[in-house]
């Protein structure tokens, strides 16, 4: 008991000792410090600082307060120190590094190497920018025609048959010439956009044969590239884009639908209904017409039926000039109307001037289809019956309401 005294005792006289070198050191520094600088009041919210001190005499409660406060003023910054001399001199000279050590300058960052593209985060930077390529493309294309009085404001992209064939590269070669692997739904996004861009090419061509039309030679250059650099070879070789191409198309596309006897046919649709109609010019001025291997009288009973269905042959002045029969199913009577008619007008412009050669029959053949195409009756009428509705009597008609 009394060695375990004694040892406290001496731990105790020791850590005083050691207290009171802390206290003599840290006093000489603040002395050294007092004379060279000006004390300036700190802050209220400091209360650790509030004392007032001088060389000679130190107000505070202990000696440990004051070590503490003593270190605190050691470690603080110079700002609070500031020099009283006015020269340059005198202030370098009374200036006081802190003892914090500061840390060493940060090197600056390497560049970071720009996406060359704006669409580089977004996975398939060649298939995207490929897309928005083509349709700035398009846009400009539209714009200069739209200028240059060759296409009317806010018209639709006019009509190339060449478009409908195998112009583009396959799935192969445009992963090739893209450099990326593309799905079958990406493949047929390109695909589409480029038979867009292809329907203005016979307006290009007369935009670009006009010398009344000057400037835009950049854009018919891009426009050109671009259809040529997706284009296949036996496209590029057959100049499938040249001015003319939709009128040998035209002329192509009749003679497949008429066979070695003369006979042109032809399909339409129409609601749920389909028609087969076959046609053959005679020889006498009077035509028939049969319907399922009946007269059109019988089959069809109603007027405005038949009226529908002669409508093409009056069109085109050739009433009675042809023999027609049609094979026609599903759907009611209307639309089997519809669809024969359909059918029977696709098939007098593949008959007409069949017979004269492509140099005679051609302007005779694109005259009958302007004509037919101007009324809408070579079109399929996209028309189809409204479903019924839960809760309402048929598609738009609801129940009598009743109160109670």
């Amino acid at each position: 008991m009394f060695d375990r005294t004694a040892s406290s005792r001496d731990a105790k006289r020791k850590r005083a000792a050691s207290e009171e070198n802390d206290f003599n050191s840290l006093l000489n520094d603040f002395h050294h410090l007092h004379s060279t600088t000006t004390y300036h009041p700190p802050l209220s919210s400091e209360p650790s600082l509030k004392m007032a001190l001088t060389p000679g005499t130190i107000a505070t409660s202990s000696k440990r307060a004051l070590t503490s406060t003593l270190r605190t003023l050691s470690l603080t910054n110079t700002v609070r120190f500031a020099s009283t001399s006015t020269s340059s001199s005198s202030s370098s000279s009374s200036y006081q590094q802190s003892r914090i050590p500061r840390l060493p300058p940060i090197a600056p960052l390497p560049a970071r190497t720009k996406p060359t593209s704006p669409s580089y985060y977004t996975g398939r930077p060649a298939y995207i920018d490929t897309l928005l390529e083509l349709e700035e493309l398009t846009r400009q294309t539209k714009r200069l025609l739209e200028q240059s009085h060759l296409l009317p404001p806010n018209s639709s992209a006019p009509t190339l048959t060449s478009a409908r064939q195998n112009l583009w590269a396959s799935i192969g070669d445009l992963q090739t010439i893209l450099g990326t692997n593309l799905k079958a739904a990406q493949y047929r996004q390109i695909v589409s956009r480029l038979s867009l861009l292809a329907r203005y090419a016979t307006l290009v061509k007369q935009f670009e044969s006009n010398p009344a039309l000057a400037g835009g030679s950049e854009m018919v250059d891009k426009f050109h590239t671009t259809l040529e650099r997706f284009m296949n070879e036996n496209a590029k070789s057959q100049n499938l884009l040249a001015e003319k191409d939709s009128d040998r198309a035209l002329w192509l596309a009749s003679e497949k639908k008429i066979d070695g006897k003369g006979r042109a046919y032809s399909m339409g649709r129409r609601k749920e209904s389909s028609a087969q109609v076959w046609i053959v010019r005679t020889k006498s001025s009077v035509g028939s017409i049969l319907i399922n291997n009946q007269p059109i009288q019988e089959y069809f009973t109603r007027t405005a039926e038949r009226e529908a269905i002669t409508w093409p042959l009056k069109l085109s002045s050739t009433l009675g000039a042809y023999n027609v029969f049609a094979l026609c199913r599903g759907g009611g009577k209307s639309g089997q109307a519809g669809a024969v008619a359909h059918a029977l007008a696709n098939a007098i412009v593949a008959e007409t001037g069949s017979s004269l050669g492509m140099e005679h029959g051609l302007p005779v053949k694109k005259y009958v289809r302007d004509v037919l195409a101007k009324d809408g009756v070579l079109k399929r009428d996209p028309r189809m019956v409204e479903r019924k509705k839960t809760g309402m009597l048929k598609a738009r008609k609801a129940f009598t309401w009743v109160k109670r």
